[in-house]
């Protein structure tokens, strides 16, 4: 599923945040498995520091995200900074 340009599997980039979706091993989230058919696209973003999951150890894939969520989201995608006062 998702996005055929976003990888399967990707090496700690420096941030402690390697994923493989395709060795059948736990990655990150105890409730995002290989099986998933959003393993590789969840785990990309959170390679990318844009999206971290919960303190237990959970993604919560099927979570509602709020709208102060989604503007952190952004941010971080974006890598927006905040300049002058």
């Amino acid at each position: 599923g998702g996005d055929a340009s976003v990888p399967p599997s990707a090496p700690d980039s420096g941030n402690g945040r390697s994923y493989d979706c395709t060795d059948g091993q736990p990655n990150a989230f105890s409730d995002v498995p290989d099986s998933d058919s959003r393993c590789k696209d969840i785990y990309f973003i959170w390679s990318k520091n844009i999206v971290d999951g919960f303190g237990n150890g959970t993604y919560g894939p099927s979570g509602i995200v709020v709208r102060s969520q989604m503007a952190k989201f952004l941010v971080n995608a974006n890598k927006l900074t905040i300049s002058g006062p």
